[in-house]
């Protein structure tokens, strides 16, 4: 493999071949553990402590009484109607999971095809529950937000099509039995006429 100069830092392993195992660049070590500490910080510790106060201030939020705190706060709950001020932590653990939660799904196998299925079921639920609930106040947001799901779900589903297409696009290259390559390619209207008896 080659790298531009400036990369060489950033290479996760190198591969010695005298002794067919893999070390650790130094420099990958110190970048991986201050990678850790800012997801730990910015996808765990801060929203922890905005949603800390969020559940500490409702009783002021649903009463619309304004404290220091729901002052505040309110850029995470003055869009919402105040039934739903907890609706924040809703969109946070969206856009949480999106970007790097649905990852912990297949470790081993980057842009999986299990990675992609959870994450359209995670954003089909969130728009599903945003649709029956309502939980902004101006019928713009609720416009916004649904277009933002709707394109979101659309480039979902592009990816899930072109992962599955890839694959299937392995399986013909390799050795695999023609009983699978015929049940892959079945005819539908066989499928329809065996139905009809």
């Amino acid at each position: 493999m080659c790298y531009p100069r400036p990369d060489y830092g950033i290479i996760k392993y190198v591969q010695l071949t005298e002794e067919s195992h893999q070390e650790f660049t130094p420099y990958w070590k110190e970048l991986e553990f201050t990678a850790w500490m800012v997801i730990i910080f910015y996808a765990g510790v801060f929203p922890g402590i905005l949603i800390a106060l969020l559940v500490h201030e409702h009783r002021a939020i649903v009463d619309e009484r304004e404290t220091p705190i729901t002052r505040a706060t309110g850029f995470m709950h003055r869009h919402f109607r105040p039934q739903f001020w907890y609706f924040v932590v809703v969109h946070i653990g969206r856009k949480l999971f999106l970007t790097g939660y649905a990852i912990v799904f297949s470790l081993d196998k980057p842009g999986s095809l299990l990675q992609l299925v959870w994450a359209l079921n995670v954003a089909i639920s969130v728009m599903a529950i945003e649709v029956q609930v309502r939980p902004f106040r101006r019928l713009v947001d609720c416009y916004s937000s649904l277009i933002s799901s709707l394109a979101i779900i659309f480039t979902l589903t592009m990816c899930t099509v072109l992962r599955c297409s890839a694959l299937v696009e392995d399986l013909r290259e390799s050795d695999v039995q023609e009983s699978l390559w015929k049940f892959l390619e079945f005819d539908l209207g066989q499928v329809s006429a065996t139905d009809d008896h």
